[in-house]
């Protein structure tokens, strides 16, 4: 697990890879689950300070963290973001990514939502699929 989450996080930070430490931390010994310690960056380091101060790379080094985890018990962790319905009329949730799929329910214009993934000009919202012309990201 902890080589998974330090490769997502030199990969996406852009961070020196300092590899993976073992130690005979209670914390870490004494769990009954998988577990590691994630030292990220050191705040005596005033660029590496910076970087942990600024709340956008919190949120970058924290999905890190969870996708490196995901990765290790077989589950994808997708980044989601924020749109909006444009269609003054209503937007259709569907089941599927098509209009062959059933409705689920009707968004309201100006609504917000969490977009997880694209395909074929469909957005992946919570609980079904809407047509990614109708939505503007956020």
């Amino acid at each position: 697990m902890a080589e998974k989450i330090l490769n997502q996080i030199v990969t996406t930070m852009g961070f020196r890879n300092r590899g993976v430490k073992t130690a005979d931390f209670y914390v870490l010994k004494y769990t009954k689950m998988p577990a590691c310690l994630v030292e990220i960056a050191f705040i005596s380091n005033l660029n590496e300070e910076r970087i942990l101060s600024d709340v956008n790379n919190q949120k970058k080094i924290a999905l890190c963290i969870a996708k490196g985890i995901g990765e290790d018990i077989g589950v994808q962790i997708v980044e989601s973001r924020k749109g909006r319905v444009n269609a003054r009329a209503g937007l259709n949730v569907r089941s599927g990514p098509s209009t062959k799929y059933p409705i689920v329910r009707v968004l309201k214009y100006g609504e917000q939502i969490d977009v997880y993934t694209m395909e074929d000009g469909w957005f992946k919202i919570n609980d079904g699929w809407v047509f990614g012309q109708y939505v503007d990201l956020l």
